[in-house]
């Protein structure tokens, strides 16, 4: 179903919500309990809009994803599929996906253990391809220079300066290397000197979603600088979303909306 649908037009995104031990009959009630402080109202006296969504919907994740369930979970009735998407289409579910359920049913680790063997084959793949050329500089070298003196070294000059170096021209030329990494990126910060690390930057992203809805109601927006300023937390989001929710109690409920903003 979805709720409170005003004429707006607006960005969508997802939002995984964390619920007590809910019965399913009762589970989309008590999202529209969670959410309600965060619908967008119009400003007495004024045409500003505040909060965080105008209409959600149960969903999962684009492209049929969802949260993997261990086959033996399969039947398990407080697992939670919406049969229709949010523009009212009949959804089909991919087997072991669900929008969303206790906890303790989602296997995360499951979900994240082929993003990780690809993460490891990609960096192997770009550090055997960056050894064909003379080392590169990372393009942060090139602004600091810039930084010193805007007249004489302007931004589009280290710009250009960065993007010919002979590895990072070759890289975002070679269909070899676009797979591998986004198009026009810097590859050297990228892919890091660390296997491990750049393994777990890539896999800490695969569960949370950009928006996150605690228990304790309050609603984290991870795309924001200072998305964890009221919570006396800082750092990289997506590793406290991942702590946050492989600690929640079991029988919680995870669910993944899709929502306009």
């Amino acid at each position: 179903m979805i709720i409170s649908l005003k004429a707006r037009t607006m960005s969508k995104g997802l939002l995984t919500v964390c619920l007590p031990p809910t019965p399913p009959d009762e589970v989309e009630a008590a999202i529209a309990a969670a959410m309600a402080p965060y619908d967008y109202a119009e400003q007495t006296g004024g045409s500003a809009w505040q909060g965080e969504w105008d209409s959600w919907h149960i969903y999962g994740g684009y492209d049929g994803d969802g949260f993997l369930v261990s086959p033996a979970n399969e039947a398990d009735p407080r697992l939670i599929f919406h049969p229709t998407g949010p523009r009212g289409i009949t959804r089909q579910r991919t087997p072991s996906r669900w929008d969303g359920g206790p906890r303790a049913l989602l296997d995360f680790h499951a979900a994240r253990a082929p993003v990780a063997t690809r993460a490891a084959e990609r960096w192997q793949e770009w550090h055997t391809f960056a050894a064909r050329f003379p080392p590169a500089l990372p393009f942060e070298d090139f602004i600091a220079r810039a930084r010193q003196d805007l007249v004489a070294y302007p931004v589009a000059q280290a710009r250009d300066d960065y993007y010919e170096q002979p590895l990072i021209k070759e890289a975002n030329e070679s269909h070899e290397v676009c797979r591998l990494s986004p198009l026009l990126s810097d590859p050297i910060d990228y892919f890091g000197d660390d296997q491990a690390k750049f393994v777990r930057s890539e896999t800490e992203r695969v569960i949370p979603t950009n928006h996150l809805l605690l228990l304790d109601g309050r609603w984290i927006d991870g795309t924001l600088e200072d998305w964890g300023r009221d919570l006396g937390e800082s750092g990289d989001y997506h590793r406290f979303a991942n702590e946050y929710l492989e600690t929640l109690p079991g029988d919680c409920l995870v669910i993944r909306l899709s929502f306009h903003y």
